[in-house]
């Protein structure tokens, strides 16, 4: 009697394994797929910070250029410059910064471009206020990053 007994279990227990295995490689597979998309989405995550990082430095160099023009016109000291020849030319120095585009020679800044903008604010007998401003953009289409700084520029007379 007994061995009827294991006859009958075995052909109910038949064809168990084949669901099994196939489980089995439907989860792996679709562990798989999650896994990859996690990498890509990373991949790209890395490749937009590292673009928005290149473009704060073009905007801070941009800034940086457009401090020094103006700096340089302000620091020439000639004895019969008259403070109102240095607010011309400071102001002749903006009017060229405005709208001004720069491109970049270094390496992590070859793919950036920025646009300079320059406002003269105040002009009173004490001093003079110009606001820059700096927009870089990195990158192209959905993989790109823009970032604007801006600056106050003081120069006392």
């Amino acid at each position: 009697m007994p061995a009827c007994r294991l006859a009958i279990n075995r052909e109910r227990e038949q064809g168990f394994l084949l669901p099994l295995a196939l489980f089995v490689v439907v989860a792996a597979a679709t562990l798989a797929v999650a896994i990859s998309q996690m990498a890509g989405g990373s991949r790209t995550t890395v490749l937009i910070n590292t673009l928005s990082d290149q473009a704060y430095y073009a905007a801070d160099a941009g800034l940086e250029y457009a401090a020094v023009r103006l700096n340089r016109v302000a620091s020439i000291s000639h004895p019969t410059k008259s403070q109102s020849t240095e607010a011309v030319a400071l102001s002749v120095v903006c009017s060229e910064l405005d709208k001004a585009d720069l491109t970049f020679d270094a390496t992590g800044l070859k793919a950036c471009r920025t646009e300079l903008q320059c406002r003269e604010s105040v002009n009173t007998n004490m001093a003079s206020l110009y606001f820059l401003g700096s927009v870089a953009s990195c990158g192209a289409g959905e993989t790109s990053s823009v970032r604007v700084l801006n600056r106050v520029v003081r120069f006392e007379k």
